[in-house]
């Protein structure tokens, strides 16, 4: 497999795997815990918070990943004379900025609660 359609491989897989484990925040299946989750120490204390910020940033970081897994596809199909690092390094953008996009997001509704 040539290098650029396996980056596009993990690029997807990334982004499926993002709007993945999002599921469960959404769904309020995954309680106060110290591994998984939005955890800061407001959400920690309030099992209330907890479950309402998770819902709320597990909707944005599914809206990443999907948008990160369509972005990895649409860059390779639309621009095929990107080379590996060319399309490594946009794509590395576009998950960064959506990625700061999700979190500002989530703190800035946490700072409402």
């Amino acid at each position: 497999m040539e290098a650029r359609a396996l980056l596009l491989v993990v690029f997807v897989g990334v982004g499926l795997m993002l709007a993945g484990i999002s599921v469960p925040m959404i769904l309020k299946v995954i309680p106060p815990n110290p591994f998984y989750g939005f955890r800061v120490p407001k959400t920690m204390k309030n099992p209330d918070i907890w479950y309402a910020i998770n819902t709320y940033s597990g909707w944005w970081l599914l809206g990443a990943g999907l948008l990160e897994a369509l972005s990895a596809a649409a860059l390779y199909v639309l621009f095929p004379g990107f080379d590996k690092d060319l399309y490594a390094t946009a794509q590395g953008v576009v998950m960064t900025v959506l990625m700061i996009v999700a979190m500002k997001a989530s703190f800035d509704k946490l700072k409402e609660m």
